[in-house]
C-alpha cells in the first residue's frame, strides 16, 4: 500500500499536475482545475518540512502515544520512520521491522534504523521479553544453566532446584514421604 502511494505521489509531483478528478472526488469547472494545477510539493519536500535535522532527525508533526511519527499519503497514515527509510534507503525486507538503534521513537534518520526480525527488535528494547531473557538466575539465586535449567513447552524457563524444593514441600505438607521420580 505504502509503495503504491509513494509511486503515485512521486509520479504526479514530477509531472506537475493535479490528481485526476476521479481520485480526488472533486468535480467542478475550469476554475477548480486551474487551482489544482498549481505546483504540488513533492512527497520528499512534504516529508522533510516536518523533520528537524540534528544527530537524530526528529519528527515534529503528528505523533502517536508512544512517540512514533505519523505521515499521511493520500488519506492513509503511515509510520514516519518507515516512510523515511523507504524514501532514502529502499524497501524494508519482508518479515522485517525497523529497529531504532538510537532508541528514540520520533527519530526518522534512516542511518538510525535497522531492519531486523520482530524477535530481535523486542529483545533489544526495554520489553518484558528482553528483561526475562537477560535473567541468568532464578529469584532464589540458582543459575539458569546446565542441569538446573528446565525449558517449558510455552518457551519459559524454570529452575530445577526450586521445582524440586516445591515438590518436597508440597508432599511434606500432605504428610507423604518424598520420592524423586524425575
Amino acid at each position: 500500500m505504502l509503495k503504491n502511494s509513494l509511486a503515485l505521489e512521486e509520479r504526479l509531483s514530477r509531472e506537475k499536475r493535479p490528481l485526476p478528478v476521479e481520485e480526488t472526488g472533486l468535480s467542478g469547472g475550469v476554475r477548480n482545475i486551474k487551482k489544482r494545477m498549481r505546483r504540488r510539493k513533492s512527497l520528499h519536500d512534504r516529508f522533510f518540512e516536518k523533520v528537524k535535522k540534528e544527530n537524530c532527525w526528529l519528527w515534529t508533526a503528528k505523533k502517536e502515544k508512544a512517540g512514533y511519527g505519523r505521515f499521511s499519503i493520500r488519506d492513509h497514515e503511515f509510520a514516519a520512520h518507515r516512510v523515511s527509510y523507504q524514501l532514502l534507503k529502499g524497501d524494508i525486507p519482508d518479515g522485517f521491522t525497523l529497529d531504532h538503534t538510537c532508541k528514540n521513537p520520533s527519530c526518522v534518520n534512516p542511518d538510525h534504523l535497522e531492519p531486523v526480525t520482530m524477535q530481535i527488535n523486542l529483545l533489544r528494547g526495554n520489553t518484558f521479553q528482553a528483561r526475562n531473557a537477560s535473567k541468568t538466575h532464578c529469584p532464589r539465586g540458582h543459575p539458569y544453566n546446565g542441569d538446573n535449567l528446565l525449558k517449558q513447552k510455552y518457551g519459559g524457563r524454570e529452575c530445577r532446584a526450586c521445582r524440586l524444593a516445591a515438590r518436597i514441600a508440597k508432599s511434606q505438607k500432605r504428610g507423604q514421604e518424598w520420592t524423586e521420580t524425575e
